[in-house]
């Protein structure tokens, strides 16, 4: 084993979160984008993705504003991932963003702007904000 070296201390330990392993292997993902004005709700978006198994990534919009870390962004810029459902929650559907997530099996949009773009590749849509989306699911009155 180990021999001890007496002029090495341990000041701290930290275990660090492999962000993208996370992103990559999560078989759900929850897409935040511009349209996620706060951080209390991107709390309750987080916690919401927590109890479903998912974990919660960002649109270059969501990074800048400072609500996802840069490590979590999904987009041109960002990471190409491939889950068995992406939720974009708020996001337009830029084609930087939407060429990032064309390899998920199924993907729910989520926006109060009928005509965004996220629609046209999305397999299933709910017009609406995050907020009213986010009661009904955490209601657990919707199944995703």
């Amino acid at each position: 084993g180990f021999t001890r070296d007496e002029r090495i201390r341990v000041i701290s330990r930290t275990i660090e979160e492999a962000c993208t392993a996370s992103l990559g292997n999560s078989r759900i993902v929850v897409g935040v984008g511009r349209g996620i004005k706060n951080k209390d709700l991107l709390a309750q978006i987080q916690a919401w993705a927590e109890s479903i198994g998912a974990v919660v990534a960002g649109s270059r919009a969501a990074v800048e504003a400072g609500l996802i870390d840069a490590c979590m962004q999904v987009g041109q810029t960002g990471h190409t991932i491939a889950p068995d459902v992406y939720i974009a929650m708020g996001i337009s559907g830029q084609i930087q963003h939407t060429a990032a997530i064309m390899g998920a099996k199924k993907i729910v949009a989520i926006n109060p702007d009928p005509t965004a773009p996220i629609f046209h590749i999305a397999d299933y849509g709910w017009v609406g904000s995050a907020e009213e989306a986010l009661s009904q699911l955490m209601a657990g009155n919707s199944r995703i």
